[in-house]
């Protein structure tokens, strides 16, 4: 009961900021940092994740990439160079630094959110559960677990609108 009711308060936080965000399109995504061979279908990104760290340390983490710093109040929003992806850090909570990133990628196609499942199971060492909702006869899926990523416990939750993003949420519980 309790990992769903994170899960919950972590797909509302997603849900409320993703008008905040800009859009990103294509397959050729590109991560900050270097962290070995991609085997999925898409480019893979992985967001900073030094659970803990300011505004500033998030800043200079990202620093000397191809991303542009899009977005600086409560939260950082990062757009790669190609406009293909963006992400997003979160600072605010009874965590203190960083605890929220949320990656999105634009483009919508079976394969793709496939193999960011995949990818995102095998680099965290996780098993995501598929979950579905039929709102209004709409179908809603979502992909959800936990893992430890740099010594931290965190929920992870993909989504898709499945017609023009997949958004892979990594957030430390309250």
């Amino acid at each position: 009961m309790k990992n769903r009711i994170i899960g919950l308060a972590i797909t509302a936080m997603a849900l409320l900021c993703t008008p905040l965000l800009v859009s990103c399109g294509g397959d050729d995504d590109e991560t900050p940092t270097n962290q070995g061979t991609n085997t999925s279908s898409v480019d893979y990104v992985e967001p900073c994740f030094e659970w803990g760290s300011t505004k500033e340390q998030v800043k200079n983490y990202m620093a000397g990439s191809s991303w542009q710093l899009t977005f600086d109040q409560y939260m950082l929003m990062y757009t790669n160079d190609k406009t293909t992806c963006s992400i997003s850090y979160m600072f605010r909570g009874s965590t203190p630094g960083l605890y929220y990133a949320m990656v999105q990628y634009i483009g919508y196609s079976e394969s793709k959110l496939s193999g960011i499942v995949t990818e995102t199971e095998k680099r965290y060492r996780t098993s995501l559960t598929k979950q579905q909702e039929i709102v209004d006869s709409k179908t809603y899926t979502q992909y959800s677990g936990n893992a430890t990523i740099n010594g931290k416990y965190v929920g992870i939750i993909i989504t898709s609108d499945y017609s023009t993003q997949i958004t892979v949420i990594f957030a430390i519980p309250d």
